[in-house]
C-alpha cells in the first residue's frame, strides 16, 4: 500500500475526531478555535511531518519508517517504540493503534515489494545461476570425456609403438635366420638355375644330333613301305619311300599275280637287262654306303637307262619286290677274256632252288642265274671308298 495515501487516510479520520470535539476549525484566515481545538490541534501540528521524519519536543532520530524493530521512532522517558512526550503524556490508544496499523501496512507494503523485487532478482539471479552451472557442468562434463579420449588415443600410440618394437626385437633372431636361409636359397637357386642352362644347351644338343640321326636312318632304314602281293610280310621297303614307288609301279606293269615267282621274276629281268646301256662319266664309278639306292634311282628316272651299276642297282630291288629278299648289288673286277680286269656291277642272290648265282644283265638273257663260279672275280669296297 502507498505510504502517502495512508497517512492522507488517517490524517482525515483524525479530522473527523476533531469535528466530533463539536469546535469549528478556523478557514484560511486562521480564526480561533476552543481549548479542546486548540489541544488537539497542537498534537496534530506536533505530528506534522519534516523533512525526513516527525519532529517532537523530545527529539526525531531519522529511520526508515515506524517501531520498535528500528529502535527510532519518537523517544520519550522509558519507551523505545511509541510515541512518548517529555511530560510523560501518552498518546491516545486509537492513534497509536491507526499509527501503528499505518506502519505495519507501509512496512509490509514495503516488504512485500522489497519481497518480490528480491524474489524476482533471486529468481532471474538463480535462474542466471542453473544456466551458468548447467553450461559449467557441461563443460566439465565434457572435459573428462576428452581427456578420457585423448588418453586412449595416446595409450594407443604408445602402445602400437611399443608393441612393434617387442615383436621387431623378439623376433630378430628368427628374422636374421630367416634372412640367412634366403640367402642360401638363393645362392642354391642360383645354382641350379646355372645347371637347367647347361642341361637345357646338353639337351638341344642331342636333341639335333637326334633329328640328324633319325634322317639318316630314315634314308636307309625300312620304312612303312609299299604293299607287296609277292612276299608273306605284305610289305616291301627298301629303305626309301620314293624308291618303294617307283619299284612297285614297274615291276606290277610287267608281272601280274596270275604268274609264279621265278617267271615274274625273269620278265623283269629280261626288261631291264634290254633298257638302254648308256655311260655316264660323272656317275661312273659309285662310292658310300648308300650307292645302291642313289644308283637305282638314277636309272629309274632317266627313262629306265644307264650303265651297269645302275641296272644293278634296280634290278635287286625289284628281285626283293618279287619275293627273293636276298638281292644284293655288288660292284666288281672282271677278269677279261683278252687279260687284264674291268669294273663291272653284278646282282648275287640265291635261287628258288637254293643255290648262289649271280645275275649279269652285260649278257642280256644269257646272264640269268649264272653260278657263282663262273667268273674269277674281286669283289669293290665302294661303301668305304
Amino acid at each position: 500500500m502507498n505510504y502517502d495515501s495512508d497517512y492522507g487516510t488517517q490524517w482525515s479520520k483524525n479530522d473527523a475526531d476533531w469535528s466530533n470535539i463539536g469546535t469549528s476549525w478556523p478557514d484560511s484566515t486562521g480564526a480561533q478555535r476552543s481549548a479542546s481545538a486548540d489541544d488537539a490541534w497542537d498534537r496534530r501540528q506536533s505530528r506534522q511531518p519534516s523533512a525526513g521524519g516527525y519532529e517532537s519536543t523530545s527529539g526525531y532520530v531519522p529511520a526508515g519508517g515506524y517501531g520498535s524493530s528500528w529502535n527510532s521512532g519518537y523517544e520519550g522517558t522509558g519507551s523505545q517504540s511509541g510515541y512518548r512526550e517529555d511530560d510523560s503524556r501518552e498518546e491516545s490508544s486509537s492513534y497509536r493503534r491507526s499509527r501503528r496499523d499505518r506502519q505495519g501496512r507501509s512496512d509490509g507494503s514495503r516488504t512485500s515489494r522489497s519481497s518480490r523485487s528480491g524474489r524476482s532478482g533471486s529468481r532471474s539471479s538463480s535462474r542466471r545461476n542453473r544456466d551458468g552451472g548447467h553450461a559449467a557442468r557441461q563443460r566439465r562434463r565434457g572435459v573428462p570425456v576428452l581427456v578420457f579420449l585423448l588418453a586412449i588415443v595416446i595409450s594407443a600410440a604408445l602402445g602400437a609403438g611399443a608393441s612393434a618394437y617387442y615383436t621387431r626385437n623378439s623376433l630378430l633372431p628368427q628374422i636374421e635366420e630367416a634372412q640367412t636361409e634366403s640367402s642360401k636359397v638363393k645362392s642354391q637357386v642360383s645354382t641350379l638355375t646355372n645347371e637347367l642352362t647347361r642341361v637345357a644347351g646338353e639337351l638341344d644338343q642331342r636333341t639335333e644330333e637326334l633329328n640328324k640321326l633319325q634322317k639318316d636312318t630314315s634314308s636307309e632304314s625300312n620304312t612303312s613301305g609299299v604293299d607287296d602281293p609277292w612276299v608273306d610280310s605284305g610289305k616291301f621297303t627298301s629303305g626309301n619311300t620314293v624308291l618303294d614307288g617307283e619299284v612297285k609301279a614297274y615291276c606290277d606293269s610287267i608281272a601280274d599275280t596270275s604268274m609264279d615267282r621265278n617267271t615274274a621274276v625273269f620278265e623283269v629281268y629280261k626288261s631291264i637287262a634290254w633298257s638302254d646301256y648308256v655311260e655316264r662319266d660323272a656317275a661312273q664309278q659309285p662310292s658310300g654306303k648308300d650307292w645302291r639306292i642313289q644308283f637305282a634311282r638314277m636309272y629309274y628316272e632317266n627313262d629306265c637307262s644307264g650303265n651297269c651299276y645302275e641296272f644293278a642297282s634296280f634290278l635287286s630291288y625289284c628281285m626283293q619286290y618279287l619275293g627273293f629278299s636276298d638281292a644284293t648289288a655288288q660292284g666288281v673286277l672282271v677278269e677279261l677274256q683278252s687279260g687284264g680286269w674291268g669294273d663291272h656291277g653284278v646282282v648275287y642272290v640265291t635261287s628258288a632252288e637254293g643255290e648262289a648265282c649271280i645275275c649279269d644283265t652285260a649278257r642280256g638273257t644269257d646272264g640269268w642265274m649264272l653260278s657263282a663260279d663262273t667268273y674269277n672275280v674281286q669283289l669293290q669296297d665302294f661303301e668305304n671308298a
